[in-house]
């Protein structure tokens, strides 16, 4: 479970720093694109929320 947890951390922090890269560029933005990259940082975070949980639930199965 540890590697799988630490997988986890890894890809959403990969992405997340992608978006930071997005919101910190030295551009023009677009109408929306902020907002747009926020709810993609918002999907990462559940995303690694839900595989996190999934992960702990497959180490300790809830009692019937």
């Amino acid at each position: 479970m540890h590697d799988e947890m630490l997988t986890h951390f890894d890809d959403c922090i990969a992405h997340m720093l992608l978006l930071r890269d997005r919101l910190a560029a030295a551009r023009r933005v677009e109408p929306g694109e902020r907002h747009a990259t926020v709810l993609a940082a918002i999907a990462a975070a559940e995303r690694f929320a839900v595989r996190a949980d999934q992960t702990l639930l497959e180490v300790r199965p809830t009692a019937a």
